[in-house]
């Protein structure tokens, strides 16, 4: 799960933007922990009052908000009915200890699209923002729609043509080098040294693995920087910003 998250967020060429808003610090910050593993735009307000006017402003789109109920001056409820009168796309999920079944029904009837009770598990938060990266792909299919995928050290890679671009220029590739970067490319997911090497060489076994090696060395000799990393006991994957 924590790979398809990952390579979801990856995939997704526009800024991901998330207003989180909480009146407990601790659980600011705890939560945001959390958060930043998988997200780089968070903001952090401790009331519904703040987080209204802060989605109202307009200065930043956000594609999700997560939210407390139960808050000092506007209270989560009351925010969301706010937001919800202007604005139906935002992706919108409760995080509360509010157990009463009342309140369930009534953030339901508002259009929330997600419940978790705290304290969550990491793997009730990996599977909600899972169910949230599905719906962006959804709801905007238009734009997410790209064969460039940005590297590491300006390099690029495009899926369609099946060239590596370094600041405008295509750098020529091996076949094997470029069976490289088509596998890894496809989803930017992470790949076992046999799963490349089976891939790449028609004669490859795990006993000569050293091939896989001396294909990665001399490629990252050749352009003077590795756009591969190498994760141990997990596999290879690319670089990509």
């Amino acid at each position: 799960m924590h790979n398809k998250l990952k390579n979801l967020i990856n995939s997704y060429p526009n800024d991901i933007n998330i207003l989180h808003v909480e009146d407990c610090p601790d659980t600011i910050i705890a939560t945001n922990n959390i958060l930043s593993k998988y997200f780089k735009n968070i903001a952090s307000v401790q009331n519904g009052e703040e987080g209204l006017n802060l989605v109202k402003k307009g200065n930043t789109k956000f594609d999700m908000i997560i939210t407390d109920l139960d808050m000092p001056i506007r209270d989560g409820i009351s925010m969301i009915k706010e937001i919800r009168k202007f604005n139906q796309d935002v992706y919108i999920v409760v995080f509360s200890v509010q157990r009463d079944s009342e309140y369930f029904i009534e953030t339901i009837n508002l259009g929330i699209n997600g419940y978790i009770l705290k304290p969550f598990k990491l793997t009730q938060f990996i599977d909600m923002s899972i169910k949230f990266m599905n719906y962006l792909y959804l709801k905007h299919p238009i734009k997410i729609q790209s064969n460039i995928l940005n590297l590491e050290f300006d390099y690029k890679w495009d899926k369609e043509k099946d060239i590596l671009i370094y600041k405008d220029k295509t750098i020529k590739l091996t076949i094997n080098e470029k069976k490289l970067f088509v596998l890894l490319g496809k989803s930017l997911g992470t790949y076992t040294s046999d799963e490349l090497g089976e891939y790449i060489f028609e004669d490859y076994t795990p006993a000569n693995s050293n091939k896989l090696r001396n294909l990665l060395s001399k490629l990252k000799t050749k352009l003077g920087v590795s756009l591969i990393d190498s994760l141990y006991g997990i596999g290879y994957k690319l670089k990509n910003n």
